[in-house]
């Protein structure tokens, strides 16, 4: 087997390959995800007294940003489509959802009857709690909101307005209560891993359609004359070597303990692979003789666009750096950046070309 036939085969099998991950991504990705399940209980009202009349658990925030918290408290035979025709008046309670921080101070706060919410809040780095309490007495409930989370006003108009003594006698409330939160970058890092998916894509996409058109006998193979293949293994060395040295000294400071994340070693590989294209930019050989330059020009600004727009969306979503420590998403940062200092490097070579073109003009 030619090849040219081989390299084809293999492209479009990681083509394939490629599809089935982006399709496993989206499907991941839909609206079935409801978050991981915190806490769950089962909240029983006898004869209009509530077995356990509130209800918190802990969650830890570790890194700084919105959150997004869902709170469930629904009758038995009440479902989430049913929540707002229930009133008060059906249930004779009233249920706060509160969200507190490590001092006690309400951060979030809802009153409700039967619940079922998603809110999205801004917590600090720090120690929370977020749960439920239930009233069935009027001056319990005034007391409590007055004091913490609502004026006395809006608490005595609630008050006023609730029949707390509407819940039946000799019977019983069951209700099912549930508490989950997950960071909204969630959502943010899932478009970034598409957009990502959707690059590599469309560049595998790219080089079968290219193998394919070599093997129907198109010229689309890039030349390159002695020099610049010459030129090409000085600067494979150069950058070869630099990123030896580079292993070398992040091994002796990883030992040290002073290399925090594995991401250290991502950037030490994009210095290697700019020290090689900068020297064979500087010296003309980076370009095939048989080209312009402008489709591997445009193919690297389309890279650079999609890696820049990854990297807002993980800024964004603060995923880049976590705890102080950088992530795996730094990687496109430093794909950013080794594409600014190539463009740079090409566009100060060709300053240079034509300066020096326009002087030889001038001396003849």
């Amino acid at each position: 087997m030619k090849k040219s036939r081989l390299k084809f085969f293999v492209y479009l099998v990681l083509l394939v390959i490629l599809i089935l991950v982006f399709g496993a991504v989206l499907m991941g990705t839909g609206d079935s995800d409801e978050g991981h399940i915190k806490y769950s209980k089962t909240v029983r009202v006898i004869d209009g007294a509530v077995a356990e009349p509130e209800s918190f658990t802990a969650f830890s925030v570790d890194t700084a940003g919105n959150y997004i918290l869902k709170f469930s408290l629904l009758p038995e035979g009440v479902s989430k489509e049913d929540v707002g025709s229930v009133g008060t008046d059906d249930l004779g309670f009233i249920t706060t959802i509160l969200v507190t921080d490590s001092k006690g101070a309400v951060r979030y706060s809802s009153v409700q009857t039967a619940v079922y919410l998603d809110t999205k809040i801004y917590l600090e780095e720090g120690d929370y709690n977020a749960g439920f309490i239930v009233y069935t007495d009027r001056d319990e409930f005034f007391e409590y909101a007055s004091e913490n989370f609502l004026s006395r006003k809006e608490a005595e108009t609630i008050a006023n307005d609730t029949l707390f003594d509407s819940f039946p006698e000799n019977s019983e409330q069951v209700m099912e209560y549930e508490f989950a939160y997950e960071p909204d970058a969630v959502i943010s890092g899932n478009n970034a891993m598409i957009i990502g998916l959707v690059l590599v894509l469309s560049l595998v996409l790219v080089l079968v359609c290219r193998e394919a058109l070599i093997m129907h006998g198109g010229d689309v193979r890039d030349k390159y004359d002695e020099r610049q293949i010459f030129e090409q293994g000085k600067g494979f060395k150069l950058g070869f070597f630099t990123l030896l040295i580079e292993i070398g000294i992040m091994i002796c400071f990883d030992s040290m303990g002073l290399v925090p994340s594995f991401a250290f070693y991502g950037g030490a590989l994009f210095i290697g692979i700019i020290v090689y294209a900068v020297y064979c930019i500087w010296h003309e050989s980076y370009f095939a003789v048989n080209r312009t330059g402008k489709d591997k020009f445009i193919m690297f600004a389309v890279i650079f666009l999609m890696n820049l727009i990854i990297c807002i969306i993980n800024y964004l979503s603060g995923t880049i750096i976590q705890n102080g420590v950088p992530t795996i998403r730094i990687l496109n940062v430093y794909c950013v950046v080794a594409f600014l200092i190539i463009f740079a490097a090409i566009f100060i070579k060709r300053y240079f070309n034509r300066k020096s073109e326009s002087s030889e003009d001038e001396e003849e």
